[in-house]
């Protein structure tokens, strides 16, 4: 057998296997990712979380309307006490 074609045949294995590596890699990755955000929730009252990190989860007040989660929006500006 021809030692060119047995390694091109070899290295078109290998690129074939990455490709289904990396494909199956983002397959999951999408999967992880809810079609719903997170909510921290109460009955009526929420927190969506939209990040988090090592210190802190940032996100949105939201409240439940007709079943579903909106946003709240607060009539006036909340100002937090000087530590």
């Amino acid at each position: 057998m021809n030692t060119s074609f047995t390694s091109k045949r070899l290295a078109m294995v290998l690129v074939w296997l990455l490709s289904l590596v990396l494909v199956g890699g983002l397959a999951h990755a999408r999967g992880q990712l809810s079609a719903e955000p997170e909510v921290l929730t109460g009955t009526d009252l929420g927190f969506r979380v939209a990040r988090k990190d090592a210190r802190r989860v940032v996100g949105h007040l939201v409240v439940r309307v007709d079943g579903r989660w909106v946003v709240a929006e607060l009539g006036h500006q909340v100002e937090l006490a000087a530590r």
